[in-house]
């Protein structure tokens, strides 16, 4: 559950406050920047800061992209284009890893 929903929990989060590009790409790095914080905190809280670091990561992406091309897009749009981009890899990255064991 935890690598499924705090990624798009954060990737709504993402696509509700990026209303510009350079917002997009603020987030995009701040959620690559969570990444350097994972290794010293231990297992126990990396659990949550993953997660919610790869959702920010690829709604940030996601919103750059859409942002770029259409900067008037709504909020709705905005937050529900970021969920889609962000559900999709994890969705399969649950499957995989499923399917391994």
């Amino acid at each position: 559950m935890t690598f499924m929903l705090v990624p798009c929990a954060a990737a709504v989060l993402v696509g509700w406050i990026a209303r510009h590009w350079a917002l997009a790409g603020a987030a995009l790095t701040g959620g690559i920047g969570l990444f350097l914080l994972v290794a010293p905190m231990g297992t126990t809280l990396s659990r949550l800061v993953l997660p919610f670091g790869t959702g920010a990561a690829i709604a940030g992406l996601a919103m750059i992209i859409v942002l770029k091309a259409r900067p008037s897009t709504s909020v709705w749009s905005r937050m529900t284009i970021a969920l889609t981009a962000t559900f999709f890899p994890h969705f399969l990255f649950i499957s995989y890893a499923m399917a391994g064991r």
